[in-house]
């Protein structure tokens, strides 16, 4: 691994880890069994699982194809929100630009997640 992406990576970690934990934060406001809870729940979930595979090779991933697969529509999901709210923004803005750092982790935990799933 290049020191690029693996500086890459590190930025991505940081990134997921401070995006994770925020989620874990909100999800005690909204009662449970309703859309907000369950919505930050997958989230949450999805997140590990960008973590672990940040963490681990390719090859030798804890996790199965299927939970893989599930991870990637919320992360999909983070991108799209984190695109739409970039929209109001300048692109000088300080918003744009921590909106930016969470699409750009986002992108490289689907990266080696679809790399992961097309190797099992």
């Amino acid at each position: 691994m290049t020191k690029t992406v693996q500086h890459k990576e590190e930025r991505a970690m940081k990134t997921l880890e401070a995006t994770r934990r925020n989620c874990q934060q909100m999800v005690g406001k909204f009662p449970e069994g309703s859309s907000q809870h369950s919505l930050l729940r997958n989230r949450i979930q999805a997140l590990l699982v960008a973590e672990t595979a940040l963490q681990s090779e390719v090859s030798s991933l804890p996790l199965s194809p299927e939970e893989l697969t599930e991870a990637l529509p919320p992360l999909y999901s983070i991108i799209r929100k984190c695109r739409k709210g970039q929209e109001k923004h300048e692109v000088e803005s300080a918003t744009y630009q921590r909106l930016q750092g969470i699409i750009e982790a986002m992108e490289t935990a689907v990266v080696k997640i679809e790399a992961s799933v097309e190797e099992a």
